[in-house]
């Protein structure tokens, strides 16, 4: 047991300690720039694409970015870029994951406990990327435990870009909105409302596939 805390606990750190560190400093100077790039779209696009690619990594407002993208260019366009721009992380992550944080998960919980971190993904992974998207800390983490336990790079790509293309749309459409009707509040509102509804969702999803595996899985020894 205190080996998947110690786990939980490291990439908690990876996640967390940037944010406690820089996220201030982050969160200014991302908004400043995209202040500044609103009057070219192609440094717009470029911008958000860059600031939610690194998002795996440093603490990046992603909600802010992808409603603000809505705001600057527009629902679709919004939307298709914020959808490139959160992808990318997801490469980033699965990536990183996968060369790096396989043999650290191995160190820590043992090979035993790796097969069966493998077999949960294996069994559950469609549902944990898909309803960790839009959740601060769950979405990051769960995008780094997907590389490391190795689910299939085509099955978690497909299913995290889905994902983000649904999360992307709904976020640029609260800034579309927004922008048409002047109110920046509304927005600023979807990007704090919506990771504590997909939160919610995560949850809900996490309870019933817990109860509907409790006593049919065995733990490999």
């Amino acid at each position: 047991m205190w080996r998947w805390v110690a786990l939980a606990v490291l990439i908690l750190a990876l996640i967390l300690v940037p944010f406690a560190l820089f996220g201030a400093q982050l969160d200014q100077w991302s908004m400043a720039a995209l202040e500044r790039s609103r009057s070219d779209a192609w440094l717009t696009r470029a911008l958000v694409i860059g600031l939610l690619a690194i998002d795996i990594f440093f603490p990046v407002p992603s909600s802010v970015v992808s409603t603000f993208v809505g705001v600057s260019l527009g629902l679709w366009d919004g939307a298709i870029t914020s959808t490139v721009g959160m992808t990318l992380g997801c490469v980033v992550g699965y990536a990183f994951g996968r060369r790096f944080g396989r043999p650290a998960t191995i160190r820590i919980i043992g090979g035993p406990q790796m097969a069966r971190l493998e077999s949960g993904y294996a069994r559950w992974g469609d549902w944990i990327v898909a309803t960790t998207r839009a959740v601060p800390v769950l979405a990051e983490a769960s995008t780094l435990v997907a590389g490391a336990g190795r689910m299939r790079p085509g099955r978690f790509f497909m299913i995290a870009t889905c994902a983000n293309a649904g999360i992307s749309v709904i976020y640029a459409a609260v800034g579309a909105y927004s922008a048409n009707a002047s109110s920046f509040l509304l927005a600023f509102a979807g990007a704090v409302v919506i990771p504590g509804a997909a939160l919610l969702v995560e949850r809900t999803f996490a309870s019933r596939a817990s109860a509907a595996s409790s006593g049919a899985y065995v733990d490999p020894k």
